[in-house]
């Protein structure tokens, strides 16, 4: 079925609307369980009503209640208890007598003359999907109802809100296709919501369930029904049977069980759909989660590092759904819906150790009808789930008085929404900033050579400390240079010549003094020793971060080192700056013996220390920029194999984690075509002494010849190469992009480096580039071009492609670097013509090859080859956040149309190609300059004409008048 049936709510951390919880100013109570009297089974979300007081309680996942009392009652009250599926009951209790268990009666129906067969439970289903349309209408619907979400953490209000809502149904249609099904539509009418009692908003980022109504929009039955490919999924999933026939509002109804049929990945509930027998109609559904939706939960990749990271774990889960329609005399409409989610938290940080997190969604209908003429009220959207844009503006406190009123509730909480906020960091440029990024003579003075990283790991404690041996060429006579290190970690000595070296430190800058100057061209070596813990991860600030301390499934220390963007310098002391890579390098590292640690390179060494550590050793023997020189901790094992490049046989491993091995081992025959394509396109693999090495990791990442893939890439579902059509090219290939992407860095980042990361453009937009190329060498120039073509919707224009120089510029919005870089190469294809595109890659991979280059270094290289001035083009698509435009007039008169055209931007003398396509498949070719140009088309209107827009990355402007 659709996201409810399916439980993407769990692979997507689910939405739903606002919530609360339910406070009383009385203080007394009445706890309870609602039980079954046949089985003894708790029934969730019975109703139990105290007629006194008009006060009631809803049972929650395991049929436990609590009923606030008021203070004057007799002694003996009266209880009414009801429940779909059960026969309502009157029972009387004594004020004082404690806990009270209410079992109910199942209530069955026995239906003369109906006989049923093994099979016809998944007939039945079937069958009622196609009443589907007469039962539920084929026009739209309007209900209107009371809702009320509540979420506690801890025994504290995490979330709450109600509200009084406006449903509005679309009719419901058969169709066979897979496709978008349309849901409901949620608008507000009251609502309140009530302050959180957590500050902390990494809880809430790790509490997402039923914070926001698209999931409400989901929770119906018969609309997942309608869609046949949805309907058999579900079906084929579950084994079936017909267990009773009921009763369900006086009617009679077939009751089905489902279980889960075994190793079926979506088969992740039990329980039981009721079927009305008059009208085959979806009447109620009462599913609870089995032990695999936890797991599924569990197993997201983006689950295992947020929780990891923010120190927020779900030690146990389960939740229940109750969803029943109602019988108007003409249609089945939607009556109620209950939901409880009980987890188990513990987080040490926040002193909870198997603390409860319990979510409960109430919905209640109250009147139904036709949509209203005129209607009008505002759509109640996602992102404003937690209700703070709402509350402010329809709050109504006399409403809600009178409301609490009705039920016997004094009103004197005060509500108002709080707003949590995530701690992040100013994007304004600093002094941090300038000393990070600016290239004065304390760095320019010295070239680094060689570093040597020597470094043990403490997992448990998340620190790191060890050595970096600097090996550096003096350039300028100087006394003092520039090495950087995060101002959290300590820098304990620096050694020269075996002697201690003063240094003083400002933010990440960390100034060295010689006891002399330093003779240029001499070659000389420092020692840095340090220790602490590195700079976390933040993922609300885009390339912000150095090290990942998490855990992988089996709670196994899993460790990775990430730094582009901040830099390096995040976890080790080196010479920050992208312009300065040394010729090679060696990384020594300390680890638990019972962990397996990977860095770049080729492993050197590797010995036991015989205190239960390991030191493992690696080489690389060419030029790479700091943030690619890392390490990863782990449960992993490798698995071996060769590949066949341009330049020879190569060693390839695969590091994987241990329970990812078979999945690895499939995945490796992607690898051998990648390369086939790049070397195709950009020429030999560049680090075949070092091999080619991909690693399972937490972060997606191009680390030189320790690609990490990110763990999605091995715990998804992948399908083979030749599965994939044009429709998958353009809605993304994840996990299979994170291979063609982050391989493709080692051409486009690693190799060919940028020189500042004001343009790191360079390194993104070729990486994503690459990704088409695959697709067109394997499947054609068409394929290739709609998934390119599908980034124009994703592109922001909100920053330029090149940030500001010597300010180690990564604070922004950094979307644009891969979507619309990527489709500005595209652009320079067209432009360019094939032939001497292809010729151009190739020669910037042989001419650049293991060095840096700046923007600058692209256009003359690429002007000289096309004989075109590309200096302005390249000036404006780099340095301006918005595209050219192509603005254009059309006058049709006496049977004939003229097109006039001109560009809003002097972009230079440069043929820039758009293509138009007339009615009859004539293509027409025009190259647009500032100038108004005109062209006589074959077409009698407007109509009859329309520019491809994929043919250059242009904004295409129709004007009303030529001014």
């Amino acid at each position: 079925m659709s996201d409810f049936l399916s439980f993407r709510t769990i692979a997507l951390f689910a939405f739903l609307l606002f919530l609360l919880f339910e406070v009383s100013a009385q203080t007394q109570s009445l706890k309870g369980k609602v039980i079954s009297k046949q089985t003894g089974e708790e029934i969730p979300f019975a109703h139990i009503y105290l007629p006194e007081s008009g006060k009631g309680a809803i049972a929650g996942l395991k049929g436990d209640f609590e009923l606030a009392l008021p203070m004057a009652l007799p002694e003996q009250v009266l209880l009414r208890v009801s429940c779909l599926g059960f026969k309502d009951a009157e029972l009387s209790w004594s004020i004082g007598s404690g806990f009270l268990e209410i079992a109910l009666e199942e209530e069955f129906l026995d239906l003369q003359g109906v006989e049923i067969r093994p099979e016809d439970p998944v007939a039945l289903l079937r069958a009622a999907a196609l009443n589907i349309p007469k039962n539920y209408g084929s026009d739209s619907a309007f209900i209107q109802g009371y809702y009320r979400n509540s979420a506690m953490l801890d025994n504290k209000a995490l979330r709450y809100t109600e509200a009084f809502i406006d449903i509005i149904q679309p009719p419901y249609e058969l169709h066979d296709a897979e496709q978008d099904l349309v849901g409901d539509s949620i608008h507000v009418r009251e609502v309140r919501t009530k302050p959180t009692e957590f500050e902390d908003w990494k809880v809430q980022l790790m509490t997402p369930f039923e914070n926001n109504t698209y999931q409400f929009l989901f929770r119906d039955v018969a609309r997942d029904f309608t869609s046949s490919v949805q309907r058999e999924m579900f079906i084929s999933n579950y084994h079936f049977e017909l267990e009773d026939r009921v009763s369900i509002e006086g009617r009679p109804a077939y009751k089905i069980s489902l279980q889960p049929k075994t190793n079926h990945k979506y088969a992740i509930w039990s329980g039981h759909l009721y079927l009305d027998v008059e009208t085959l109609a979806y009447v109620k559904i009462d599913f609870i989660s089995t032990e695999k939706a936890f797991k599924k939960l569990k197993s997201q990749a983006a689950f295992i590092l947020v929780s990891n990271l923010y120190k927020f774990h779900y030690k146990a889960g389960e939740w229940r759904e109750v969803i029943q329609s109602k019988f108007d005399g003409e249609r089945w409409v939607l009556d109620e819906i209950n939901s409880s989610k009980v987890f188990e938290i513990s987080s040490k940080p926040r002193g909870m150790d198997h603390a409860p997190l319990v979510y409960t969604l109430h919905f209640k209908a109250d009147k139904k009808s036709q949509v209203p003429a005129n209607y009008s009220k505002p759509f109640l959207s996602n992102d404003i789930g937690q209700a703070n844009t709402y509350f402010q503006e329809n709050y109504d406190s006399e409403f809600w008085v009178a409301f609490d009123q009705s039920r016997g509730v004094e009103t004197k909480e005060v509500y108002g929404f709080k707003e949590v906020s995530p701690d992040q960091k100013p994007y304004e440029f600093s002094r941090l900033d300038t000393l990070k990024g600016a290239l004065t003579p304390l760095r320019t003075a010295y070239d680094v050579g060689f570093y040597h990283l020597d470094v043990e790991v403490f997992p448990e404690e998340e620190v790191i400390a060890g050595s970096s041996l600097i090996r550096f060429k003096v350039i300028e006579s100087t006394d003092k240079i520039q090495v950087d290190l995060y101002s959290q970690m300590q820098i304990d000595s620096i050694l020269y010549q075996s002697q201690a070296l003063d240094f003083s430190r400002e933010h990440d800058a960390v100034t060295v003094r010689f006891p002399e100057s330093l003779k240029r061209d001499s070659t000389e070596e420092i020692q840095v020793y340090f220790r602490g813990r590195p700079l976390d991860f933040d993922p609300q600030i885009p390339m912000y971060a150095s090290f990942l301390w998490t855990q992988d499934a089996n709670d196994h220390p899993w460790i990775q080192a990430i730094c582009q963007g901040y830099g390096a310098s995040g976890w080790w002391p080196n010479k920050d700056h992208l312009s300065d890579e040394p010729d090679s390098a060696r990384i020594s590292i300390i680890h638990p013996a019972d962990l397996v640690s990977i860095a770049n390179g080729r492993k050197v060494g590797e010995y036991s220390l015989g205190n239960g550590k390991t030191r493992t050793s690696w080489a690389v023997s060419y030029p790479i920029n700091n943030y690619n020189l890392i390490l990863y901790l782990g449960n992993y094992e490798t698995l071996k194999g060769q590949l066949v490049g341009l330049e020879g046989t190569m060693a390839f491993e695969m590091d994987v984690l241990k329970d990812h091995v078979a999945i690895g081992e499939k995945k490796k025959s992607q690898v051998q075509p990648v390369l086939d394509s790049f070397e195709k396109y950009f020429g030999p693999y560049p680090f075949p002494r070092d091999g080619i090495r991909f690693v399972d990791a937490p972060h997606a990442m191009e680390h030189q010849s320790a690609v990490a893939l990110g763990t999605e890439f091995f715990t998804e579902e992948e399908k083979d190469w030749e599965e994939y059509t044009n429709e998958n090219f353009a809605k993304g290939w994840i996990p299979a992009q994170l291979l063609l992407h982050e391989f493709a860095h080692e051409w486009w980042g690693n190799s060919l480096s940028c020189t500042d990361n004001a343009e790191l453009w360079i390194h993104e937009a070729f990486a994503t580039y690459a990704e088409s190329l695959f697709l067109e060498d394997r499947y054609g120039y068409e394929s290739a071009q709609i998934y390119l073509n599908s980034m124009r919707t994703e592109m922001k224009h909100e920053t330029p492609l090149i940030g500001e120089f010597g300010l180690n510029h990564i604070h922004y919005d950094i979307g644009d670097m891969y979507t619309k870089g990527a489709l500005f190469l595209d652009a320079l294809r067209k432009l360019a013509g094939d032939e001497v595109w292809f010729a151009y890659l190739k020669e910037l991979q042989t001419t650049f090859r293991h060095q840096s280059i700046t923007s600058q270094d692209l256009e003359e290289l690429l002007s000289e080859r096309t004989g075109q001035d590309l200096s302005l083009l390249f000036q404006h698509y780099l340095h301006e956040k918005e595209l050219p435009k192509l603005e254009y007039y059309v006058k049709s008169q006496d049977g004939k149309t003229t097109l006039f055209y001109r560009l809003d931007k002097d972009l230079g003398a440069v043929k820039i190609p758009v293509v138009l396509n007339t009615i009859s498949k004539k293509e027409v070719k025009i190259y647009p300059t500032m100038e108004w140009q005109d062209l006589s088309l074959d077409v009698d209107s407007a109509e009859n004409f329309k520019f491809d827009e994929s043919s250059f990355l242009l904004e295409y402007s129709k004007i009303t008048a030529i001014p």
